[in-house]
């Protein structure tokens, strides 16, 4: 059996939390979730990938379903309510020190060119972030439009 990698806990309130982890699988990989209720562990579920997940934050839909597993209608939706509050509070916090070293990047750069070149590297960081092929072979003025965009979306 392969490893897993349990490497967040959410907790939704005084009684309930959520561990949550990784496997690696031979066609990608798995989110894995354990409900505890009191300690106690009243749930689990699991959620498999090939490539990445399309969730707003890490463990998003496995936490979703393991909470539908235990809770129905408006606690269930509380609780989803509450998860999403959590995980989208961790990945604002990401965004405002990608946005910081990019203004760093605009603060310490010598040369437009210089200044576009760490502002990419601070967008670059962000995973699931792929600049296009060809991206660097564009104009100057045009990697810098098209980065400055992607900043003010953050």
């Amino acid at each position: 059996m392969r490893k897993i990698n349990w490497d967040k806990e959410f907790k939704i309130d005084e009684n309930v939390t959520v561990e949550c982890g990784s496997q690696r699988t031979s066609y990608g990989f798995r989110h894995l979730a354990v409900l505890r209720e009191n300690g106690s562990r009243k749930a689990e579920a699991k959620a498999c990938y090939y490539n990445r997940t399309w969730e707003a934050f890490e463990y998003q839909s496995v936490i979703h379903k393991v909470i539908r597993k235990c809770y129905q209608g408006e606690q269930a939706k509380v609780y989803i309510e509450k998860i999403d509050a959590l995980g989208n509070g961790a990945v604002e916090d990401m965004f405002k020190s990608i946005k910081a070293m990019a203004a760093i990047g605009e603060i310490l750069g010598a040369s437009q060119e210089q200044k576009t070149s760490m502002k990419k590297a601070a967008l670059s960081s962000i995973p699931g972030i792929d600049f296009p092929e060809g991206f660097d072979s564009l104009p100057a003025e045009e990697k810098t439009r098209r980065i400055d965009g992607a900043l003010k979306i953050l």
